[in-house]
């Protein structure tokens, strides 16, 4: 009988000696933001914001100016497998 009164005042010791699980009391506005953050309604809606966004400006970007450009070679250094166009030598 004794091992079962030490087990039991020991067990009720480490019980009472333990620390308290942090405060988890939220404000509601900080409640109002992580609801907000974590409804994936609302993130959807976000996300078809910022498609409509991007579709406006490619809409606008062809208002824009449209720069091309082309490069040919004329001549190739001497020796070298290049020439203009084509393959000097059918294997580099």
């Amino acid at each position: 009988m004794p091992r079962k009164t030490w087990f039991l005042s020991l067990l009720s010791l480490a019980a009472f000696c333990q620390t308290p699980p942090a405060s988890t009391d939220l404000t509601q506005q900080q409640a109002e933001q992580i609801a907000v953050a974590n409804n994936p309604r609302i993130q959807i809606g976000e996300l078809q914001a910022k498609v409509q966004h991007e579709n406006v400006r490619q809409a606008h970007s062809y208002e824009l100016p449209n720069v091309n450009g082309n490069v040919t070679g004329v001549e190739a250094n001497e020796a070298s497998r290049l020439s203009t166009g084509s393959l000097g030598a059918p294997r580099l």
